[in-house]
């Protein structure tokens, strides 16, 4: 007997289930694919949005308008009066002659980080020199003087020499050796000031000017005066002292950080005052005509001596060294303190 094509046989079912199966596995697998391309595509767009999100700033610039960029650099570029610091050796060839290096205070020059920011934004190079108003070549690692702008910068001499003695300042041969040599063009030069030994001038004679105590013998006012005989261009020399811990009344940081904040607000109402930034800290002027509560801020034992020094030097200058100088004498140079705290400007939050 022939089979019957529309009999519904075991064989049929079986194919029309498994085909069934098939087409229900096919489209949970098509499904499963979907759905594991929908969820690769869906981190695919979180990297993209992560990696345009990072690309807009690096590398700077690629993702604004030209004007934009170039607007963001100068802002991150102009600074106010900086300090630049040159370490003072003596020179291998010549005892007569100073070699000036950045030396292990380098770094915490201003114009260091423009130079770090210039190596980072290659493509900006030429506009944060022209807003800084100073070339940033390789040249500047070996001389700090060239990251200077003479006008308006401080440069701070470190003279560290460990007890070896330094140039004899009063001898004229040394006056005018370094005269054209030593700060060319530089305005203000600062020196350190230190109440334990003596960090900034080679040769203290010991004279009645000196600090607070002659058995001391802390940078000599004498000495600080015939010193900037050897500057040619000097219009003021600062002292500056580094404030420890115990020198504010108080002794601890929120005080530091209040004094700081006062002198750097009087340094924007007293006409005259000034203030440094290196890139650690702020540097501000104390004067007479700072406001005696302000100054009471500090322990009188740490300000009267170094004030008294700026004091007798701005007169044994104008007056006995002038005339042993003679003609070429620097009368009118002024002797200005400066105050910084030992607490960076970032922990001080200014």
């Amino acid at each position: 007997m022939a089979p019957n094509p529309s009999r519904k046989g075991p064989d049929l079912k079986m194919t029309m289930t498994t085909r069934a199966n098939t087409g229900v596995q096919g489209n949970a697998g098509i499904q499963k694919i979907t759905a594991s391309k929908g969820t690769k595509n869906e981190k695919a767009s979180k990297a993209d949005s992560k990696e345009n999100k990072f690309n807009t700033f690096h590398p700077f610039g690629t993702r604004l308008p030209r004007e934009l960029a170039v607007m963001i650099i100068e802002e991150a570029v102009e600074c106010g009066p900086a300090i630049a610091y040159a370490e003072c050796k003596m020179d291998k060839y010549d005892s007569l002659r100073l070699a000036l290096t950045n030396g292990k205070d380098g770094n915490a020059s201003k114009f260091k980080e423009l130079i770090r920011l210039a190596k980072l934004l290659p493509d900006f190079r030429c506009i944060i020199e022209r807003r800084f108003g100073q070339s940033l070549d390789e040249n500047v690692a070996k001389d700090p003087r060239l990251g200077i702008r003479k006008e308006k910068d401080l440069m701070v001499m470190n003279f560290n020499g460990r007890g070896v003695q330094f140039l004899n300042w009063i001898t004229m041969a040394v006056i005018s050796i370094n005269r054209s040599e030593l700060a060319p063009g530089i305005r203000n030069v600062g020196v350190r000031f230190n109440d334990a030994k003596c960090d900034g001038i080679s040769i203290c004679y010991g004279c009645a000017a000196c600090v607070d105590d002659i058995v001391l013998k802390n940078s000599c006012a004498w000495e600080l005066a015939f010193f900037c005989q050897n500057l040619s261009d000097a219009d003021d020399i600062f002292v500056l002292v580094l404030l420890r811990g115990t020198d504010v009344v108080g002794n601890n940081v929120n005080k530091h950080a209040n004094l700081m904040k006062t002198l750097i607000a009087d340094s924007k109402t007293i006409r005259g005052h000034a203030s440094f930034e290196d890139a650690n800290r702020t540097w501000v002027e104390v004067s007479r005509h700072t406001p005696r509560a302000h100054l009471a801020l500090v322990k009188s034992h740490v300000l009267l001596p170094v004030l008294s020094l700026c004091r007798a030097a701005q007169s044994i200058n104008a007056n006995q060294v002038s005339r042993l100088v003679g003609a070429q004498a620097r009368r009118r140079v002024r002797f200005r303190v400066l105050v910084g705290s030992r607490w960076k400007d970032a922990t001080l939050k200014i």
